[in-house]
């Protein structure tokens, strides 16, 4: 409740994914101006079962879109089927973004 207080306070609608019980690190959420967000319709959030992820559809100026945040596991076996868990989730017109914890190199990530 509080991120959603200070997010309000700064101008922001804040969508978020809640966690599972006992879990405190993590999730995913969304930040939308409020003067954007009085703009839009047929708002509609969705959120992941694990609060790694969520998504928000709308309509604004007749064009439906939808943007989704992601907050993916460390571990690779998790990571992998917690990809594969949201596939339902995405879409082709989706604009998807947030911390996927992939490493192109691992050699880089020092």
């Amino acid at each position: 409740d509080s991120i959603k207080f200070l997010a309000n306070k700064h101008g922001f609608a804040f969508f978020f994914a809640p966690l599972p019980r006992g879990k405190r690190i993590g999730g995913a959420g969304i930040l939308v101006r409020n003067e954007t967000f009085a703009r839009l319709n047929k708002t509609t959030f969705r959120s992941h079962y694990s609060g790694g992820a969520c998504t928000l559809s709308f309509t604004m100026n007749d064009m439906t879109l939808k943007v989704a945040s992601v907050y993916a596991p460390a571990d690779g076996k998790e990571r992998s089927a917690f990809f594969e868990s949201i596939s339902s989730m995405i879409d082709s017109s989706t604009i998807l973004s947030g911390d996927f914890n992939c490493v192109d190199d691992t050699t880089l990530d020092t």
